[in-house]
């Protein structure tokens, strides 16, 4: 059982698919992020998946696949589906934020802070935590000099306590042992007694930890935005990330101002 589009693609382009899946029930079922490629209807030539098996704990996470369109493809069915899965099947699962486009793998959804619809100061599929009192404003600006489309996400925080931190933040399901790459452009306008990070927490479920990855930078940018990346493989057991980008206290009571686009993983 599941929703489903049809959509118009074309043969040999690199595509992602993503979305955004609050996962509430699952009873000998499992929930898949489904595309089947065809040359006509009837006449399949493909597919792509991505599926979760377990509850998401109230929270929504992304879901992500990709790869080259088959050859001859010339449509595709987009699929959010409940599929049985080891006995008479039941669940239910909440769905937004799907997306379909062309160019390099993403496993974060509005990496490039496009999508923005709900007028709080945060692009569409991200959240926002501040910690020990810090106080975060956020917002979502048209910019010429957007690294990527015309839209980024401007981060600023104050009164940042010792150990504490500012952020966004996105859950995304991931693969252990498989190799990653995380990059994103950034804007670093001011940093007081603290420092910019992009931040990776590896779990094998909510509230247990396996790892991390993590760049930083401590300097503004003179107006100008620059690449942190950072890489490796995903740590034994990891089902789940958690992505930030944050403010973090560095020395004192902090304070910064950043600008993000073109947040990007790549899981292969």
């Amino acid at each position: 059982m599941g929703i489903v589009q049809t959509i118009k693609v074309e043969e040999g382009k690199t595509f992602t698919a993503s979305g955004r899946f609050k996962v509430e029930e699952l009873k000998s079922a499992k929930l898949q992020f489904h595309i089947d490629f065809l040359s006509e209807p009837g006449k399949y030539v493909g597919a792509s998946m991505d599926e979760a098996n377990q509850t998401t704990n109230g929270e929504y996470y992304t879901l992500s696949t990709g790869g080259k369109v088959p050859s001859g493809a010339k449509m595709a069915y987009m699929y959010v589906l409940i599929r049985g899965n080891g006995g008479i099947g039941a669940g239910t699962i909440y769905a937004d934020l799907l997306n379909f486009h062309y160019g390099e793998a993403n496993s974060l959804g509005n990496g490039s802070f496009e999508d923005y619809s709900n007028q709080s100061g945060l692009a569409d599929g991200w959240n926002k935590v501040a910690w020990g009192g810090a106080v975060e404003t956020i917002a979502v600006l048209d910019a010429w000099d957007a690294p990527a489309g015309s839209k980024v996400q401007r981060i600023q925080a104050r009164n940042i306590p010792d150990g504490n931190y500012a952020a966004i933040i996105q859950k995304i399901k991931v693969e252990e042992g498989k190799t990653f790459t995380a990059s994103g452009r950034f804007k670093i306008e001011e940093l007081k007694n603290a420092k910019l990070q992009y931040y990776i927490d590896f779990l094998s479920e909510p509230g247990k930890y396996v790892g991390a990855s993590i760049v930083e930078a401590t300097q503004t940018t003179n107006g100008e935005y620059f690449t942190l990346s950072t890489s490796g493989k995903v740590p034994s057991g990891a089902k789940i990330a958690y992505v930030y980008v944050l403010i973090r206290e560095n020395g004192g009571i902090g304070a910064g101002t950043v600008y993000a686009d073109l947040l990007k993983i790549d899981i292969s």
